[in-house]
């Protein structure tokens, strides 16, 4: 073999090491990002007052405000802008499980985008970012959270936040189990 096919071969496979080396790293460093999400250690929460459980993250704190209240929050301060918050909330609206025609009654015009059913209770999820209602036979309940607030979405999204938070919400919600 020649000087100038070797030097060919030999470029290409350096080439090739390095392309390589790379994709492991990128490989590597998204799959240590996914599971460092999925693999946190969730503490469990319990409402005597509104008769459910969930999980949660632990860096969020858990707040039972009323007989029909829990905030779940973030400790998250932006000096910029100190009103935005990242929070979310689970409120029962009414004692009872409430009937379609009260639903599309609340949802004043609002489009149902996804219904599923999950042990036993019916979710709904409805135009206008994250926002849901649970309907039942503990009553039915309002969720929502901050993160897709019209302007903070930006702001959270600027900070790398919107993801984590959204999937920590997201774990809660799909969580919930009623007593």
């Amino acid at each position: 073999m020649n000087q100038k096919g070797f030097a060919k071969v030999t470029l290409v496979v350096i080439i090739m090491v390095i392309l390589g080396v790379a994709g492991y790293f990128v490989f590597t460093t998204q799959n240590s990002q996914q599971s460092s999400t999925t693999k946190e250690a969730l503490s469990s929460y319990h409402s005597k007052e509104l008769e459910l459980s969930f999980k949660h993250s632990s860096d969020l704190k858990v707040y039972q405000q009323d007989e029909n209240n829990v905030l779940i929050k973030a400790d998250y301060k932006n000096p910029e802008h100190s009103l935005v918050s990242i929070e979310m909330g689970i409120r029962r609206i009414n004692a009872q499980r409430e009937t379609d025609d009260q639903i599309n009654f609340r949802l004043q015009g609002k489009k149902i985008l996804k219904e599923e059913t999950r042990n036993g209770y019916r979710i709904l999820q409805f135009e206008g970012g994250s926002q849901y209602y649970i309907l039942s036979d503990k009553g039915t309940f309002y969720i929502g959270d901050t993160l897709d607030t019209f302007s903070w979405k930006d702001i959270f999204q600027k900070e790398d936040l919107y993801q984590p938070y959204r999937l920590k919400f997201d774990t809660i919600r799909n969580s919930i189990i009623f007593d």
